[in-house]
């Protein structure tokens, strides 16, 4: 009685393990010795279709209620001895009438043991269920979770759903049954008290959400995150286990809404001001000292994945209680929904950016936390897509400049250093007057002497002071937006414009996406034009042959079947799913190709960050042959001879642009 009164108190629950209990489970295991296995299956049926003979009843009085609840027992504890001689589908259909107790029992009657108790016993052989029998346990499971079953009954039924999840993740019975199980867990939340389960429900419903996101399109209720919300904002007795399991779950809440799924679940506005509340909390309330250095949140984040509350707080660590693992995990929020917001929904976050620069700028370079450039590209991206012009970001270049430079002066090879390469794309590409290109000019111009004096393309890209394939795009976006800017740095630097085209050619061989490649190349081949027009020492010849050469490879990857992009996205999402599930960049990485095109190929982007490969191959061929043209004019012998010793593609593909 006192269990019923207080179903959360796991000391008095069925599930209780008293030294009587535990001395009775051992006894009974006792008897699955060979020589007892027989009669005690024989025992066994013969309960069986007794109980069948008489099912239970809301009526039924404890000591009956006791009976069945010891004969529910021993099929859980004997599994391995009926398993051989019981099939799962009768053990189901024997547990009917004990289901439809749960319906119609009141809180606090005595057979609301039963269907607790049933729910244990499906755990128990949850390892050898067919594949068949999940759609209708699913079904009972959803029955269970109804909001007129009791508060035991509906608690009961997180472990076996968490078990079958394991089991069957990929099942397609979870289709149909996911929505309506999240929506039973979250209006259970409203009734729990106990953090640990609390933090049971939602460890639940963040794996729910995990693989529905994978093509679901659940939408959670207003109410329901206004519950969500409130139990942020009370105070946490549970080692802040609840608070990481509710950022949890509202990531799994905003993954919906990425920007590559099709047809995309749009965030809608409730979600996103609940987030921003709880992001809000995060920078005010959690935000750790910068003495406690950078940091990493995946310790934080995998914790929500364990199955037992004790056990996560374990992996917690000393951190366990420290407000950087919720800080660390509400940033990692906060950037799914920079990813996944609409432009038309900014203006609430347009107001935070400032601030965001404010608390950044204070901390050096080493103190910042991981995903910090992240968070500052997504910003950048989303003010260029709200004004193309990017007029709103003009009042901010000093203060990013700054971070970028920080992270460019560190040793490590961190992401915050590839990101930072990322901003100085954007910034650059979007420098819109005298004085922004000159502040952009101070990192710029040390890159560039690194890059001529010290790449070595022989070695492996890792040799390179800094991540190289983001230096090579930041090229590529100085030629493409200031090209006569980019030819006079570039010509001033030791190795001169046709040493540094050399270089930039033997990048786009161990550079992957078309994109850049092309790119890459048309930096290359206005250096090489530049060289030849300034009468300069070297092998322009031999230049232009390799140039033909890497533009015969980049024409046989384009035509290739299955271009790489969808590949290359597949793969990254792949590989944020091993660790923190979040929403594809694709804003900002279709702003960072933009960057590196000029802006008349805007169009071949598209909104999923993808692009049209074969319109910025035909782009870049397009000025392959009004080069080879001004060459041409200027000896046909030249352009006869660099012609005829390109590959049958490159001279095809000459041909079709009317060479």
């Amino acid at each position: 009685r006192d269990w019923l009164a207080d179903p959360e108190d796991q000391l008095l629950g069925p599930g209780a393990g008293t030294d009587l209990r535990q001395a009775g489970e051992s006894f009974v295991r006792s008897l699955g010795q060979d020589s007892l296995e027989e009669p005690l299956v024989k025992h066994l049926a013969q309960r069986m279709q007794e109980e069948l003979a008489r099912p239970p009843t809301a009526a039924d009085s404890y000591q009956l209620v006791a009976r069945r609840d010891a004969f529910l027992s021993l099929l859980s504890l004997c599994q391995p001895q009926l398993k051989p001689h019981l099939a799962f589908d009768q053990l189901l259909a024997f547990s009917v009438p004990v289901a439809a107790l749960a319906a119609h029992a009141s809180t606090q009657a005595p057979c609301v043991l039963l269907p607790v108790r049933l729910c244990l016993v499906v755990r128990s052989w949850c390892a050898d269920i067919p594949t068949h029998a999940l759609a209708p346990l699913l079904q009972l499971m959803q029955t269970f979770l109804q909001q007129g079953c009791p508060k035991a009954v509906r608690l009961a039924t997180l472990g076996p759903l968490r078990e079958l999840l394991g089991r069957f993740s990929d099942h397609e019975a979870w289709a149909q049954a996911q929505g309506p199980l999240i929506d039973g867990c979250l209006v259970l939340l409203n009734d729990l008290k106990a953090p640990e389960v609390q933090w049971r429900c939602l460890n639940l419903v963040h794996l729910f959400l995990c693989e529905e996101a994978e093509s679901g399109r659940h939408e959670v209720t207003e109410h329901s995150l206004q519950r969500l919300l409130a139990l942020w904002r009370q105070p946490d007795a549970g080692e802040q286990l609840i608070c990481l399991a509710l950022l949890d779950v509202l990531r799994a809440l905003v993954l919906m809404s990425c920007r590559s799924r099709q047809p995309r679940l749009p965030l809608s506005p409730a979600l996103l001001a609940c987030c921003l509340g709880v992001v809000s909390d995060c920078y005010s309330q959690h935000r750790p000292s910068e003495a406690s250095g950078p940091r990493s949140g995946h310790g934080a984040n995998s914790a929500a994945l364990l199955a037992d509350a004790s056990i996560a707080a374990g992996s917690l660590g000393d951190q366990g209680s420290s407000s950087a693992t919720v800080f660390d995990s509400g940033v990692v929020l906060f950037l799914a929904v920079l990813r996944a917001v609409d432009a038309s929904q900014a203006a609430p976050l347009v107001g935070f950016f400032p601030q965001l620069l404010v608390y950044y700028s204070q901390q050096s370079s080493g103190a910042l936390h991981d995903g910090a450039l992240d968070l500052l590209l997504e910003y950048c991206a989303l003010y260029v897509e709200l004004a193309p012009d990017a007029e709103p970001l003009q009042p901010h270049y000093g203060s990013l400049l700054r971070l970028c430079h920080g992270s460019l002066q560190r040793t490590e090879k961190d992401r915050n250093c590839e990101m930072s390469f990322g901003l100085l794309q954007v910034l650059l590409a979007h420098a819109a007057s005298p004085e922004a290109l000159a502040s952009v000019h101070e990192l710029l111009a040390p890159l560039l002497v690194i890059f001529a004096t010290s790449y070595n393309p022989r070695g492996p890209p890792s040799t390179f002071r800094y991540p190289l394939h983001p230096s090579l795009q930041v090229f590529c976006t100085w030629h493409a937006r200031h090209p006569q800017d980019f030819l006079q740095h570039f010509s001033s630097v030791a190795a001169g414009s046709l040493g540094s085209a050399a270089l930039l050619v033997a990048g786009c061989r161990v550079t992957r996406p078309i994109v850049a490649r092309a790119s890459l190349l048309a930096a290359a081949l206005a250096l090489v034009e530049a060289a030849a027009a300034g009468g300069g020492t070297g092998d322009v010849g031999a230049v232009w042959r390799e140039l033909l050469s890497a533009t015969s490879e980049l024409l046989v990857t384009a035509q290739r079947q299955g271009p790489p992009a969808p590949l290359m996205q597949t793969l990254q999402a792949l590989k944020s799913s091993l660790a923190t599930k979040l929403p594809m960049p694709t804003r900002s990485s279709a702003e960072l190709q933009a960057c590196q095109l000029p802006r008349t190929l805007r169009p071949a982007l598209r909104d999923d960050g993808t692009a049209d490969e074969a319109a910025v191959v035909r782009w870049y061929v397009g000025l392959l042959v009004e080069s080879l043209r001004r060459l041409g004019s200027r000896s046909a012998t030249d352009l006869q001879a660099l012609v005829g010793g390109a590959s049958e593609q490159v001279r095809s593909a000459l041909q079709a642009a009317g060479l």
